[in-house]
């Protein structure tokens, strides 16, 4: 039996472990959590449910390449039901509410028809949309490996329509939205994918919804992470939980055991799953040397959050699904300042919250990890959420005309939560994409060490569900090849 550890249970590792697993390794997964998903997560407070992972799926639409592999996994099936947005992002403002609408031609009427003064700017952005929504991820093979059935390479075309794109790449979705004057219009565009990330991410991410990718498979992180992780369990591999891997041993440039709760643990393959930003650094004996791991360590500009969830004894299923609203008064806490707040609004969504009430999540992103990390140190801690906690109310409270009773519960989570439960770096579950720099890659197969791979999020910037399945899936093609398997 070809034996094969995996460290980690979240999408990169479930999908690592199922592939691995198909081709004839015994796998075994060890994930310091109680649960699957790593950072593709929910949690339940009070009777609601709060998501914390996946806001849509990139794959989620039948006839794409990446459904084929979802599908292939166990994520989704074509009797899993998708949840497609009729707006993809509104605007609350002035008590009016303006939408991207996901399909292109009522979104470009219902932009033409609410701000007329954008005409020429807004049949840009339709062209635009129009014109990139051929852009797919495609699964690329492992050069040289043995293949029983190959993945499709993209057309020629869509190689055209991404040096269209390149341009993009340079400027910022804010800078871009500046060609706007309504500010509805400008404020969406500039929360779709990120103010500060790359305009390309914006507009790939409208064309992939209005084609009718993006959508939300019932359930969420949660079910996604927890279909995985059963369909891996019925092909025979094993996931070992509250099992944190604390040490790789080496010997002869070779894995030889991992140290496991203290315990040692025999292995001859190791495909490293958790943040590789975080295991090169902590997981040898002396930080991974290799030529890529300072480019990673130097170059790696984590996304954080402080993330809000809502318990709220309203029924929300006035409002749209996921909106933004400028905000009477900026919220603030440490460095950080908010003019605006984007909110996902899961009343429509069955299961969520008890009767009459409404779950709703908070993104505010911001590198706030050594302000909360200072005040764990500290003792201040819990004090410091609990106060932001009643300053983030009062906020909802002015904005939304409620009162403190309305409010169920409101939950926070720092990058320190995010950390202690997923082991990622500084709490993070992203990479930013850096404006006028070409997207970060690094090798899945050591430069040193025979036996070991990486897959993750950390391996392709900006990271995200889809890296996690490419890179998996291109961590076990790699072995099969070192192994003279066929893939």
């Amino acid at each position: 039996m070809n034996q094969l550890t995996i460290i980690g249970a979240g999408i990169a590792g479930l999908s690592a472990g199922i592939y691995a697993q198909k081709r004839g390794f015994q796998c075994n997964i060890y994930e310091q959590h109680i649960l699957p998903g790593g950072n593709c997560t929910s949690w339940k407070r009070k009777g609601y449910t709060f998501e914390g992972g996946l806001h849509w799926l990139t794959g989620s639409k039948i006839d794409l390449p990446l459904y084929k592999e979802w599908n292939y996994l166990g994520a989704i099936s074509p009797s899993t039901k998708i949840h497609n947005r009729e707006a993809f992002i509104s605007c609350v403002l002035d008590k009016q509410i303006f939408c991207f609408y996901t399909n292109l031609e009522r979104l470009r009427d219902h932009l033409l028809e609410i701000s007329p003064a954008d005409e020429t700017a807004i049949k840009k952005l339709y062209k635009q949309i129009r014109r990139f929504s051929n852009i797919v991820m495609p699964v690329f093979d492992v050069p040289g490996v043995k293949l029983k059935e190959h993945s499709n390479k993209p057309p020629l075309s869509m190689l055209f329509t991404m040096m269209a794109l390149a341009p993009f790449g340079k400027i910022t979705a804010k800078e871009y939205a500046k060609n706007f004057k309504h500010p509805a219009i400008r404020l969406m565009l500039e929360e779709i994918a990120g103010a500060e990330n790359k305009a390309s991410h914006m507009l790939t991410l409208l064309a992939s919804v209005c084609s009718g990718d993006g959508g939300y498979p019932e359930g969420g992180s949660a079910e996604m992470a927890k279909r995985m992780a059963k369909y891996f369990e019925k092909l025979g591999g094993k996931i070992y939980y509250s099992s944190n891997v604390e040490k790789i041993n080496i010997e002869k440039n070779k894995v030889v055991s991992i140290i496991v709760n203290g315990n040692r643990i025999d292995t001859s393959r190791l495909i490293v799953t958790n943040d590789t930003r975080e295991a090169i650094d902590t997981l040898f004996k002396n930080p991974l040397n290799e030529s890529w791991c300072h480019r990673m360590r130097q170059d790696t500009k984590p996304v954080m959050c402080t993330f809000v969830s809502i318990g709220l004894k309203k029924d929300w299923k006035h409002l749209p699904s996921n909106f933004v609203i400028p905000l009477r008064e900026t919220l603030s806490f440490g460095n950080f300042t908010y003019k605006s707040l984007f909110l996902n609004n899961y009343a429509s969504y069955s299961n969520y919250a008890p009767s009459g009430c409404t779950a709703v999540t908070c993104i505010l992103f911001g590198d706030s990890y050594s302000y909360w990390k200072k005040a764990k140190e500290n003792g201040s801690y819990l004090n410091k959420k609990k106060a932001f906690a009643e300053q983030f109310a009062n906020t909802l409270i002015s904005n939304f005309q409620l009162s403190r009773d309305d409010i169920d519960i409101i939950d926070i989570a720092t990058p320190l939560t995010f950390e202690r439960y997923c082991g990622t770096y500084h709490g993070s579950w992203m990479t930013i994409d850096e404006v006028g720099k070409k997207a970060a890659t690094y090798p899945i197969k050591s430069e040193t060490i025979s036996n070991i791979y990486f897959a993750g999020q950390r391996i392709m910037s900006p990271g995200g569900t889809p890296v996690a399945l490419v890179t998996a899936r291109q961590a076990v093609q790699y072995l099969c090849k070192d192994k003279g398997m066929p893939f």
